[in-house]
């Protein structure tokens, strides 16, 4: 498996996570971000012991999106260089 990540790269494919993981990045219209959001969050609103998982992955750039977390839900964001940092601002009500 290891071998085959640097072909991957590349040739530029993208990795296919399954439908659950969403892979976000700055170029993707504000409006199609939040609708993927919206509808993870519907269902993990309330799903606090369903077997359903989501994690929504961003890739480094600056998005102005609302992302409400509901049960069983990671969000995370990816820098460019090892050295900096990512913020996420997360309010959880």
């Amino acid at each position: 498996m290891t071998a085959a990540l640097p072909a991957l790269a590349a040739k530029g494919a993208k990795p296919e996570f399954g439908p659950n993981v969403l892979i976000f990045d700055p170029s993707m219209p504000s409006q199609t971000i939040q609708k993927k959001i919206n509808a993870a969050y519907a269902t993990q609103q309330h799903n606090e012991l369903g077997p359903q998982r989501n994690a929504l992955l961003f890739l480094p750039g600056s998005y102005s999106v609302d992302v409400p977390v509901g049960f069983c839900t990671g969000v995370m964001g990816w820098a460019r260089r090892p050295t900096q940092k990512v913020v996420v601002a997360l309010l959880c009500s």
